[in-house]
């Protein structure tokens, strides 16, 4: 062969080289795999684990182009799982909505379905005070949740009418109940360390501390501070 055909076949060469990149890395990736492949077999017969050790990371290679195949799909799920990560810790430490209904809260809060945003950090401190209105756990039923207002904390003297005649919602309207065990009889009761006395806006149909006794502070899960809906009512609920 001629020295100058020689020149030409490798520059030839070097330019295919250039063009197929990438199928060639591949093609001596797999010819490089085959020789060790080939050599591996040849030095396992007297020791398996090399052939072993061999396949577990042809393995850890393959995985890891699968990864690279499956890489956007990877990196969305990642943002997905951090944004409800954030949405999970927020609504548990920080702000949740809370939707209220019934007559309990009558008239601070309507009969119809309404949604506020209730904020967790005064709680975690011991910041509540009398007068604020908080989602706390049912202590009869921990799983179920109810809207009242603090009107006693520990230390307080609260006197209460302990068996008071009751209005029951039938329709858009109330109607009066009333029984022999009804009576204007009042009790005082103290409110032990630890608890908070609360009760409905509206005592004549409401469940409150009078029938389940002081609440357990740790029961609280937030406190009331604006209101989403409706709409025409959007706005701060401080101090209502």
């Amino acid at each position: 062969m001629f020295p100058d055909m020689g020149v030409f076949y490798v520059c030839s060469a070097a330019f295919r080289l250039l063009e197929l990149r990438r199928g060639l890395e591949e093609t001596f990736q797999n010819a490089w795999d085959s020789l060790c492949a080939r050599a591996l077999v040849f030095f396992s017969t007297k020791d398996n684990s090399i052939w072993d050790l061999y396949l577990q990371m042809k393995t850890a290679v393959m995985i890891l182009r699968n990864l690279e195949a499956l890489e956007h799909i990877i990196k969305a799920g990642w943002r997905i799982s951090k944004f409800f990560c954030f949405v999970h810790v927020t609504q548990t430490y920080l702000i949740a909505p809370a939707v209220i209904y019934g007559p309990s809260m009558l008239p601070t809060i309507d009969l119809k379905t309404a949604v506020f945003l209730m904020e967790k950090i005064s709680p975690w401190f011991g910041k509540v005070a009398c007068g604020d209105i908080v989602v706390l756990r049912n202590p009869q039923d921990p799983r179920r949740f109810m809207t009242k207002r603090v009107v006693g904390l520990e230390g307080d003297s609260i006197t209460y009418i302990s068996n008071p005649e009751t209005y029951e919602l039938e329709g858009d309207s109330f109607t009066h109940i009333s029984s022999l065990d009804n009576s204007d009889k009042s009790k005082t009761i103290l409110v032990p360390k630890g608890a908070v006395w609360v009760e409905g806006d509206n005592k004549y149909n409401s469940n409150y501390s009078r029938k389940f006794g002081p609440v357990p502070y740790d029961l609280i899960d937030g406190k009331m501070f604006w209101r989403i809906t409706p709409l025409k009512k959007f706005g701060p609920f401080w101090n209502k």
